[in-house]
């Protein structure tokens, strides 16, 4: 979508090309364009996003740990916030059925899972077991230890 263009050349720039950055920020950012008022609402949201992103200052490595930051920061629910730091700091490797029925209860895993995939901070491998970019990893147990 045109209108979208320059603002999506912005965010790729400040990513600096890092594929993650990009994936994560990207799938934080997607717009069904059936609906234009949805349209409309979101180049708010995309604008928003970039002017907070500006706010940090520092090198790449610094700027892509707040594209991640900022990512975990706008998941919807903070269930979905702590389940992705206890898959973070204990179930990197480990089957997702298994996390889902342990932490169900407590973090609503199975819908916090499915949440975390569509937003690229999860993988599920042919296997079945869930996996995470070390910098999401890393991101989350530092994210761990403020609390």
């Amino acid at each position: 979508m045109k209108e979208f263009k320059e603002l999506a050349v912005q965010l790729a720039q400040y990513c600096g090309g890092n594929p993650l950055a990009l994936k994560v920020l990207g799938s934080s950012l997607y717009v069904s364009d059936e609906d234009p008022r949805t349209i409309n609402y979101m180049i708010g949201i995309w604008r928003s996003r970039m002017n907070s992103l500006n706010s940090l200052k520092g090198n790449i490595h610094f700027k892509i740990q707040g594209v991640l930051r900022k990512s975990f920061d706008s998941l919807p629910h903070p269930s979905e916030r702590e389940l992705l730091l206890h898959i973070a700091c204990f179930c990197v490797g480990e089957y997702m059925r298994h996390v889902e029925r342990i932490l169900e209860d407590e973090l609503y895993a199975n819908s916090g899972i499915l949440t975390l995939i569509n937003r690229c901070f999860l993988t599920v491998l042919p296997t079945g077991r869930l996996m995470m970019h070390q910098l999401l990893q890393e991101m989350g147990r530092n994210k761990r230890r403020w609390f």
